[in-house]
């Protein structure tokens, strides 16, 4: 401490970093109900000088999925992002996993693959906003049982090993198919009665 960092490699001797180098240690918290972050508690922490950077607010979120995701610009990012929020705003339990941005992308992702060629997303500003909704941008039902099963996949696969986990995972579901439009028989149907389609890519040779 106090001088330039130094690393004695074999073979090369001792090589000193340059004026200007310095440790970046990142670490990925979700605050308390009080919104305060617990203290670092790991070796060194108290050489290092502790920067908060925030989760992106809505509008970030916005630009990001818009800007990575072209194909949903607009209501369709709205619509998923508002999903997300819905389905983080209910916790997590011991046994289950948090949601964060990676489920967002994931979803994402997921959506585009599902969206035909002919979809033109509709631009945010031209809608109504409290009017957006699964329904008014797919009014296609199946469309949006597709679109549950994908969430299914992202939110709901990494199963449940306690009763717990499997009650929270329930309302996790019918969180989702309420946002996505889907009576509850809709919503059963998906998760226990539908059989996946299996496609064969076939060659010349068959």
């Amino acid at each position: 401490v106090g001088a330039r960092a130094a690393l004695e490699v074999p073979s090369r001797g001792r090589i000193e970093a340059d004026e200007h180098f310095a440790v970046f240690a990142t670490r990925s918290l979700h605050p308390s109900r009080a919104g305060k972050y617990p203290s670092p508690s790991f070796f060194g922490a108290h050489l290092l000088h502790e920067v908060v950077v925030e989760a992106p607010s809505h509008q970030d979120l916005r630009v990001i999925v818009d800007t990575r995701f072209p194909q949903l610009k607009g209501t369709v990012a709205e619509s998923l992002i508002r999903l997300w929020d819905a389905v983080r705003a209910l916790g997590a339990t011991a046994s289950t996993r948090d949601v964060g941005m990676r489920e967002l992308e994931k979803l994402c992702v997921r959506v585009v693959k599902l969206l035909p060629s002919s979809f033109a997303p509709m631009d945010l500003d031209s809608a109504n906003d409290d009017a957006i909704n699964f329904a008014s941008v797919f009014p296609n039902t199946a469309l949006r049982e597709d679109i549950f099963a994908e969430c299914r996949d992202v939110f709901l696969g990494a199963g449940a090993t306690t009763s717990a986990a499997r009650a929270h995972l329930d309302v996790v579901s019918t969180t989702i198919a309420d946002q996505l439009g889907l009576t509850p028989e809709r919503r059963d149907w998906v998760l226990r009665g539908r059989i996946p389609e299996l496609s064969i890519d076939r060659d010349v040779n068959g």
